[in-house]
């Protein structure tokens, strides 16, 4: 072909961006011209077109900014100013091998940590290759969890003993009530064609209920009803609900009887103290003594009670019905207790298990898809949260299960030496983000760091070493959905 003639090449996206699409590249001369999406194949309802949204489209002005990285560039001011200095490549790798090499023959593996990072989501993103190099090395402290959903990761298996507690999307067209809490699709995407299902799901019948803060672009396309809450207070409207629902005897008593422990006082685990299940908890009869009523949910949420009652019959007497809960509402302190809350309001009503329920929780699908990626071999076993570096870096050396550590008994020495590939996280999506500057400044603390990134990000003025990052459009790679679906996507790169 002419290079001179426009050609298409068809990729995808792997940021973490709610969505992976089908897009399609127009390149002349080796240069992006424009970016299109799936429009050729027929879209139907059982297989609709991977279609990508504005944000997707407009790729191409990220990908030719004038303020993307395109060298190396090492440090010459202090850590945190953002000074850097061009270097080559060649000076680039030796400087990181060097000093890889160092801090793991003075300090041990637990000594060299990979940052969590997700702003590549393809199978072979630069720390899949970073952590297969260095498992072969001797070995990196790891991490557990996720900054996104570690509450409902953490809580949604105390009530179900597993996370994959979500249907298939399709199944949504047979629900008769649908809650939205603290779920944005039609802004976050949460996964290609997420908002597609639901006006399915109303097109057949269902009514959707947005429950936000904001006046979501979800709550105005796509929702019959917008309630709205103050931030942090899910929970205390979920046991609201739950107490209309006890006292108005509009639980699913079979199922309960049949499936659940812990609901009442007969079906409580032995050796458990009197005044313990969660009937007692909500209508006020254990240790807090107070009734979850709507009168005590409206002081908090800021939903008058009216609108408190009719919501929690309408959930409990239009079945099949699904509570869908978005990963909002548990991020922040004590998060776990609004999974809880709308697990256990899924399990008194017996919408689970059957066609158009929702389990509510974490709710990733059960059918998941199996794609490999590099083979990576770690023979180093320490694993820390994704929150605990900090506290690995002032005190690593003897940390313990108090902090977070599994896979040993305790680490043997603190973080000297950081690869931070394609995240933000280091001064950015980690609370406290003056505090763990100051403790990335500090270069007695944290001996050597290594960005690699498209711009100059607050984390990434914190390097030692930059390197630029290719873009999603520059490599060959493999993606699978975000969420939620059933297929995966061939990545072509479209230039050099």
């Amino acid at each position: 072909m002419n290079e001179n003639e426009e050609k298409i090449i068809r990729t995808s996206g792997s940021h973490n961006c709610g969505g992976r699409c089908v897009i399609k590249a127009h390149v002349k001369n080796e240069r992006v011209l424009r970016i299109s999406t799936e429009n050729d194949i027929p879209d139907t309802k059982e297989n609709p077109q991977l279609r990508g949204c504005l944000r997707c489209r407009s790729y191409r002005n990220r990908m030719y900014n004038h303020d993307r990285l395109k060298y190396p560039m090492k440090r010459i001011g202090k850590r945190g100013e953002g000074k850097f200095k061009r270097i080559s490549w060649e000076e680039a790798i030796d400087t990181i091998a060097e000093n890889t090499k160092s801090v793991m023959e003075k300090y041990g593996p637990d000594s060299i940590y990979v940052q969590y990072a997700t702003g590549n989501a393809g199978r072979v993103a630069e720390r899949t290759w970073m952590k297969r190099l260095l498992g072969m090395y001797g070995g990196y402290l790891d991490y557990y969890g996720s900054y996104s959903t570690a509450c409902t990761q953490i809580a949604t298996p105390y009530t179900f003993g597993t996370i994959y507690t979500g249907s298939s999307r399709d199944t949504w067209q047979n629900s008769k009530l649908i809650i939205l809490l603290g779920f944005n699709p039609a802004e976050t995407i949460h996964g290609t064609n997420t908002a597609y299902y639901l006006k399915m799901a109303k097109e057949a019948g269902a009514k959707i209920i947005s429950i936000d803060p904001i006046y979501s672009n979800t709550a105005i396309g796509l929702a019959d009803k917008w309630i709205p809450i103050r931030p942090t207070t899910d929970s205390a409207l979920l046991d609201a609900m739950a107490y209309v629902i006890i006292t108005e005897n509009l639980q699913d008593q079979d199922f309960l009887d049949k499936y659940c422990l812990g609901f009442d006082e007969e079906h409580m685990p032995s050796g458990i103290p009197e005044g313990n299940s969660y009937k007692e908890y909500i209508l006020g009869k254990s240790k807090d003594k107070i009734p979850k009523t709507p009168v005590w949910a409206e002081a908090i949420t800021g939903i008058p009670k009216e609108t408190i009652a009719e919501l929690a019959r309408e959930y409990a007497t239009n079945k099949p019905a699904a509570l869908i809960e978005g990963f909002g509402p548990q991020r922040h302190a004590y998060g776990e207790q609004y999974t809880r809350s709308g697990t256990v309001l899924a399990a008194i009503t017996g919408n689970m298990g059957i066609n158009g329920g929702w389990a509510s929780g974490t709710g990733y699908p059960v059918r998941q898809e199996f794609v490999a990626s590099i083979p990576i071999s770690n023979p180093n076993k320490s694993q820390i949260s994704v929150y605990s570096w900090p506290d690995a870096i002032i005190r690593g050396k003897g940390m313990g299960s108090d902090l977070s550590v599994k896979g040993v008994e305790k680490l043997f020495s603190n973080i000297k030496l950081m690869f931070n590939l394609g995240g933000n996280t280091l001064v950015n999506q980690h609370s406290d983000s003056n505090g763990t500057a100051k403790i990335l400044e500090d270069e007695s603390l944290v001996e050597f760091i290594t960005v690699s990134d498209h711009f100059l990000t607050p984390s990434a003025k914190f390097a030692d070493i930059l390197l630029p990052a290719d873009n999603m459009m520059e490599r060959e790679d493999i993606v699978t959905p975000w969420g939620i679906g059933d297929y995966v996507i061939y990545m072509n790169k479209a230039v050099d």
